[in-house]
C-alpha cells in the first residue's frame, strides 16, 4: 500500500530534489510507493531484503537495518510503513542511527506510518488484518506505531538535526477484494474463528487505510 495525498512537506521535499539526487524507498516491497513517487516524476531506487524477480521494483536487495548503500550518498531516504516492521529486530531504533549515516549533509529521511487510532468499522476492519499478520509473522510484523511512540522513540536517540512530523487521512484505495481473496485461502488458523468474522466484516463494511503520520528529519548541511 502507498499513502494518498502525499504530505504537502514531502511534496516540497520531491519538487526541490535534482536528477542526480539519489532517492532510496526503503523496503519497497511490491512498488506501490516507489509508482506514487513516479507520478511525481521521481524514479528512486527500491531496496527490499526479498528479490522479487526481474521485473519487481529491487534494485538492491539488502536489510534496512544495515543499508548497503554507503556513507554520506543518500539524498533522501523513504520508508513508508516499514520502520514498526524493523522495530521487531531492533526495538531501540538504532537502525535509524544507521540510515543517518547514510545521508549526505543536508540530506533528509521521511518516515510515513499507518496511525492506530480508533475509526469507523472499514478502519477497525485494516487494523484488524494488521493484528492478524502481526500475530501470524511475529518475527517479520510489528504491530502498528503510534506518532507519541515514535517521538519518544526518536527523543531517547538524542539525534543531531530537525525533526517535523505531521497526520494526515489516508485516502489510498484499499483493495477489499485481494484482501479477501488472501483471507479466505489462508484458513482460519486464528482462535474462535477470527478469519471468519473478519472476512464477513469486511464483506458488509470494506477497508479503509484511516489516518496516518509522517516523521521527517534533516541531516545538519
Amino acid at each position: 500500500m502507498s499513502f494518498l495525498p502525499l504530505p504537502k512537506t514531502l511534496l516540497d521535499l520531491l519538487a526541490g530534489l535534482r536528477p542526480t539526487d539519489a532517492v532510496v524507498d526503503l523496503g519497497c516491497g511490491d512498488g506501490d510507493f516507489g509508482c506514487l513517487l513516479h507520478e511525481h516524476g521521481i524514479t528512486s531506487i527500491g531496496l527490499d531484503i526479498l528479490n522479487w524477480g526481474n521485473q519487481g521494483p529491487v534494485q538492491i536487495v539488502g536489510d534496512v537495518r544495515v543499508l548497503p548503500l554507503g556513507f554520506g550518498r543518500v539524498h533522501l531516504l523513504l520508508a513508508a510503513n516499514l520502520v514498526r516492521h524493523v522495530l521487531v529486530q531492533d526495538p531501540t531504533a538504532c537502525f535509524l542511527k544507521h540510515w543517518f549515516a547514510t545521508l549526505q549533509p543536508g540530506g533528509r529521511i521521511f518516515i510515513c506510518e499507518d496511525e492506530p487510532e480508533s475509526g469507523s468499522a472499514a478502519v477497525k476492519n485494516y487494523h484488524r488484518v494488521q493484528e492478524l499478520l502481526r500475530r501470524a509473522l511475529p518475527g517479520r510484523r510489528g504491530p502498528l506505531l503510534g506518532l507519541g511512540v515514535f517521538r519518544e522513540l526518536v527523543a531517547d536517540l538524542q539525534l543531531v538535526g530537525c525533526w517535523s512530523f505531521g497526520q494526515g487521512k489516508n485516502n489510498y484505495p484499499a483493495d477489499s477484494d485481494e484482501v479477501l481473496r488472501f483471507l479466505r485461502g489462508a484458513g482460519d488458523f486464528s482462535p474462535a474463528g477470527e478469519v471468519a468474522c473478519l472476512v464477513a466484516d469486511i464483506s458488509k463494511y470494506g477497508l479503509d487505510y484511516g489516518r496516518f503520520w509522517w516523521a521527517c528529519w534533516q541531516k545538519d548541511a
